[in-house]
């Protein structure tokens, strides 16, 4: 195979790469039956009902920020409804999985030459945690090309140091929020790294794409002022924290096992308005934090694990429904837990080196976002592999740089000595 770098090559391995991807698509979904498995998660139904929310109720969602809605509910405008909102939803994910590889490739050019770029990039089609997603209306594959199309902006910011790829990748990341609420965190670390920059052309006219996602992310939050009482992105914090770190902690200080399926405190905090959630979880985590702070922590630590060596839910979840031979979901269950734990350690590793050794503001972009998703992931648990996934081909990319680097000293302490 040619990996030579003009254009020709380059598109030729996009074709390449978008074939593979769609390839394996199609193959996983026989392995696992996964189309006609008939499984529609709680947070999927919930994704479908704040479309419906918007698009025929002009209101918006107690937990589901607009952005989401509005994209995958499309199909509500030429008269669909729950199924065509949940295929249509696979679609998109379908184009944004297909997309991420494309990106992943796009960015590696830019750091490593064209054969490490396409191998990490076909590397990071086979994360089977990342293609299950793909059929299911959830957040996860929609975020993580947002993500990577914000990472190609920095990346050409820092290669030519023209602000308007800083600008439009801040306007991206900012919109991620209105995806998925917990892309604040990384979104205002960004901002923060890259602040002299942004300061340094505060009256650029590139500064109208941030303004504008800011503005649509008032918009939301005025929103959920008007409708449910608080400037708030969404209230899925409060519900989360109470739910599963705070109910977790409890049963430990009760000193009983701690069941998600069986938990009372959902019926708690769910019948509650909105403010009245975020009042009971915040009284909740103050008073836990005094009387019994060490299994808060513990708390903490165990999701944290939980999260690090599960595997995919939609593949365990997958039964032989055409009682075929060929069918794989147990083996690559496995294989996703497997992926989880390697992925995840690696990317912790790789992420505090880069925070340490890292050149360029780039690479710590790449640290923060991998460190960042994965110790905010211990507020929450039961979800498999769900909250690392979305790093997963990030940390391929820091892999690929630190394969250069480490390349580099390799030849550089080998080098023979100059004499004369």
């Amino acid at each position: 195979m040619n990996f030579t770098s003009g254009t020709k090559s380059r598109y030729r391995n996009h074709a390449l790469l978008a074939a593979v991807s769609l390839a394996w698509l199609l193959v996983f979904a026989v392995l696992t039956q996964m189309p006609v498995q008939g499984i529609v998660y709680p947070d999927s139904a919930s994704y479908y009902i704040s479309a419906d929310n918007l698009y025929n109720h002009f209101r918006g969602h107690n937990f589901r920020p607009v952005l989401m809605a509005a994209l995958n509910g499309i199909p509500i405008l030429f008269g669909g409804g729950r199924d065509e909102v949940l295929t249509f939803g696979v679609v998109v994910n379908v184009f944004c999985w297909v997309g991420s590889v494309m990106l992943v490739y796009e960015i590696l050019m830019r750091f490593v030459s064209s054969r490490p770029a396409f191998w990490f990039s076909m590397a990071s089609i086979l994360i089977v945690g990342s293609t299950a997603l793909v059929f299911h209306l959830l957040t996860e594959t929609i975020y993580t090309f947002m993500v990577l199309m914000a990472m190609l902006m920095l990346a050409l910011h820092d290669q030519n140091r023209r602000y308007v790829f800083l600008a439009v990748g801040l306007c991206i990341l900012l919109l991620t929020m209105l995806i998925r609420p917990g892309g604040m965190v990384f979104a205002a670390i960004v901002a923060l790294l890259y602040a002299r920059h942004i300061w340094g052309n505060l009256f650029s006219r590139s500064q109208l794409w941030p303004v504008a996602a800011l503005s649509l992310i008032m918009v939301q939050c005025a929103g959920m002022k008007y409708q449910f009482g608080n400037f708030t992105l969404s209230y899925i914090d409060a519900v989360t924290y109470y739910n599963y770190l705070g109910s977790k902690s409890q049963a430990f200080a009760d000193g009983r096992a701690y069941s998600q399926e069986r938990n009372p405190r959902n019926d708690d905090i769910y019948p509650l308005s909105g403010p009245e959630q975020k009042q009971r979880a915040s009284a909740d985590f103050g008073r836990q934090l005094q009387s019994h702070p060490e299994m808060m922590a513990l708390a903490y630590l165990d999701n944290l694990l939980e999260n690090t060596k599960t595997g995919s839910t939609p593949i365990s979840d997958c039964r032989n429904v055409w009682g075929s031979p060929a069918y794989a979901a147990p083996m690559l269950f496995l294989l996703s837990k497997w992926q989880n734990r390697a992925f995840t350690i690696a990317g912790v590793l790789l992420g505090f080196w880069f925070l340490m050794r890292g050149k360029g503001l780039f690479t710590k972009v790449l640290a923060v976002y991998v460190l960042t998703t994965v110790f905010l992931s211990g507020i929450s648990s039961s979800q498999g592999d769900r909250f690392h996934v979305v790093t997963f081909p990030v940390v391929l990319m820091m892999a690929a740089l630190a394969w250069r680097e480490w390349k580099g000293l390799a030849k550089r302490s080998v080098a023979p000595l100059q004499t004369g």
